[in-house]
């Protein structure tokens, strides 16, 4: 039904879910009351993550066209794109702050970009070299990301400012973060043959 998956997300009302696939190169919309594939939405020539809006209305997509890295803001309801915004670098994970007011972006060596929702304006922090992945707190006040190289970590940032307060060593080769429910927890996933406490 759907070859070579890597992202998926579903809306908030559970009656959908985006599925990013390789092969080929699209998002494909799966409609779960039928689970049956109702749309694709083909971008880009290369993409490389997604984010649902958080009213459900909108994609956000990192993608590269003809050696261009974009990032497309699609209708969620029927693919149509209603926007591109060329980047200079490359573009990989992407997710919004809880209330929606800004989305995160992973700069690949370059380091991160929290973006104004409405205004498309960008504020950058460019001290993180090599971040893989974050997430926000349930109230949107701190971000972690997790750091590749040099040294694994977890760098805990204060959204409001865009302060590193903290970083937290890990296992190498960090590669994933999510909180639990109730933010009491991080959990990491890493590319290592030796288990590490944490």
């Amino acid at each position: 039904m759907v070859a070579q998956p890597h992202t998926i997300i579903f809306s908030r009302d559970g009656k959908r879910v985006y599925v990013g696939c390789d092969s080929p190169e699209s998002i494909a919309v799966i409609d779960t009351a039928s689970n049956t594939v109702i749309d694709r939405y083909l971008v880009g020539t290369v993409q490389y993550d997604f984010a649902l809006s958080p009213d459900d209305k909108f994609l956000y997509v990192t993608a590269v066209l003809n050696a261009k890295n974009t990032l497309y803001i699609l209708e969620a309801a029927k693919g149509k794109t209603v926007k591109t915004i060329d980047s200079t670098q490359d573009q990989t994970h992407i997710f919004f702050k809880p209330d929606g007011t800004e989305f995160f972006r992973c700069l690949n060596g370059y380091g991160i970009s929290l973006t104004n929702t409405a205004t498309e304006l960008p504020r950058s922090l460019a001290t993180l070299k090599n971040p893989a992945s974050g997430t926000f707190t349930n109230d949107g006040k701190l971000l972690y990301v997790c750091i590749t190289t040099p040294g694994s970590s977890v760098a805990v940032i204060e959204t409001a400012t865009l302060k590193v307060l903290r970083n937290i060593t890990i296992a190498p080769n960090a590669s994933y973060c999510a909180l639990s429910p109730d933010n009491s927890r991080l959990y990491v996933v890493h590319y290592s043959d030796t288990p590490y406490p944490g």
